[in-house]
């Protein structure tokens, strides 16, 4: 999917209700840009090649994200190993605007 254009990546999570899963900070710039409410995303930092311990922080965390989007609506949520979770909700507020 790296060849795929971001808004190709979130239409499909829209049309699919998935929330996206990646390492791409940038697509928070995206979504800031276009105030866009959808879809939730989870930005997975500092992981490098641990897949069983970004699996299990996920896992760990995984209630709790979907309580936010359930009860509070769709966000961005930016995990790494030794960090607390940060959520935002959308739409993010652009820098430039």
């Amino acid at each position: 999917m790296e060849r795929t254009a971001d808004e190709d990546i979130f239409e499909w999570c829209r049309q699919n209700d998935a929330v996206l899963l990646t390492a791409d900070k940038r697509l928070t710039k995206y979504l800031a840009v276009q105030q866009a409410t959808d879809p939730s995303v989870v930005i997975l930092r500092g992981y490098l090649l641990d897949v069983a311990r970004m699996e299990a922080d996920l896992l760990d965390n995984l209630d709790a994200i979907e309580g936010t989007i359930s009860g509070e609506g769709n966000a961005v949520f930016s995990m790494g190993p030794d960090r607390l979770t940060r959520v935002q909700l959308l739409p993010l507020i652009s820098e430039a605007g």
